[in-house]
């Protein structure tokens, strides 16, 4: 594991009781949202508060019990300004009704699409069950984790045994070849958990590169979060994530609730390391793929990552195209950047195919965000 990921591996935290959480009105990539709890209503944990406003009728839930005080607007990890519903807690954890336990986890491929509609499992703005209505060859887990990130190690150590068990059924009832988990190369951590275990799982691979061909592929925390809802029950409502950098006193990977605040997080496990604010770089997410944030006041969601911290070193202010040829190069999908931005129609440049590794904007000498201006442009072109 590389010094910048060693820096946040230890015990894993907790960070399970804030005062207040503030619960994103946000799914899939869409805040068009029906909001089915009013101003003063007790709600439970596990209650559904909010429902997308499409044909799959996706459902936020809760992820503590306690009382609506407020819908605010607040800035979310995507950088976005988002509405929030905010929710004092009762620290009672309690659940509206008996959760259904399935401890053998025995299940059917019916089964498996019953409880990700019921707990409306998705990633980014795939819907899960929607993508089961065919046969892959393979399925892909992505455990790889951004500079600075170890959330995906962490979750894995922790949870070994559930992560592969679960696969095997899926493998069993979906009819593909095998399961390819993929590591980054140097990730030590997850490797020597999955090989206490992945002897039992004949096909069960580690892997480091993978060329995909009709594969399912997901996020190892999407596997996780299908376990819990077979397993017990419950929908997705918390996760790890990753606080680090050289900017934080205690870097960790600590468990949160969906809708925890940010600075009230980063206050908890010991604040920043002194030194002049103003130099201070931010991230939602790691230093490759992540968000630079313009404060920490935001809210953490389910598809968060982590939190970057970083002392700002170098001069990153942004300089004109000395078309180096850098970004091209880079490209691990073989696309022109530069050009895909001053193009009228970029989908004929194949921008689809980015698949938004900040690779661009990592090597560039002129510290052009390009990984955002490129996001940009596929939003505008309704990718």
């Amino acid at each position: 594991m590389n010094e910048y990921k060693k820096m946040s591996y230890g015990p894993l935290n907790f960070y399970l009781k804030p005062e207040y959480i503030y619960l994103p009105l946000f799914i899939a990539g869409s805040d068009d949202v029906t909001i089915l709890v009013k101003k003063g209503d007790y709600i439970y944990k596990g209650d559904s508060i909010a429902r997308k406003r499409d044909e799959s009728k996706l459902n936020i839930y809760s992820s503590i019990s306690g009382i609506v005080e407020d819908i605010e607007e607040r800035l979310y990890h995507n950088k976005k300004i988002i509405k929030c519903l905010k929710i004092k807690n009762d620290f009672k954890e309690a659940y509206r009704t008996k959760r259904n336990e399935n401890k053998n986890l025995k299940f059917t491929l019916d089964d498996l699409i019953e409880y990700l509609k019921k707990y409306s499992i998705f990633e980014n703005d795939k819907i899960i069950y929607k993508l089961l209505n065919k046969r892959y060859k393979n399925i892909v887990i992505d455990a790889k984790d951004d500079t600075y990130i170890t959330s995906s190690s962490a979750l894995i150590k922790n949870h070994t045994d559930e992560i592969l068990d679960l696969l095997d059924n899926i493998l069993k009832i979906t009819g593909s070849e095998e399961c390819i988990i993929l590591l980054d190369e140097d990730d030590n951590v997850s490797k020597n958990a999955l090989d206490d275990y992945i002897g039992t799982y004949d096909r069960i691979k580690i892997m480091y590169n993978y060329k995909e061909n009709n594969d399912l592929k997901l996020n190892v925390s999407t596997i996780y979060a299908i376990y819990e809802a077979i397993r017990y029950d419950i929908p997705f409502m918390q996760k790890i994530i990753t606080i680090s950098g050289n900017g934080i006193k205690n870097p960790c990977n600590i468990l949160i609730k969906n809708g925890t605040n940010a600075k009230e997080l980063i206050e908890y496990i010991g604040g920043y390391k002194r030194f002049n604010k103003k130099n201070m770089f931010l991230i939602s997410g790691g230093a490759l793929k992540g968000l630079s944030m313009p404060t920490d006041n935001f809210i953490l969601g389910l598809e968060s990552s982590g939190i970057t911290v970083l002392k700002q070193t170098l001069d990153l202010e942004e300089k004109p195209c000395i078309r180096c040829g850098k970004c091209i190069n880079i490209c691990p999908k073989g696309l022109n950047p530069l050009l895909m931005l001053h193009s009228k129609n970029p989908k004929k440049l194949n921008i689809d195919l980015c698949d938004d590794c900040g690779l661009c904007s990592y090597i560039c000498p002129s510290r052009r965000n390009l990984r955002e201006k490129i996001r940009k442009a596929k939003q505008n072109e309704r990718i």
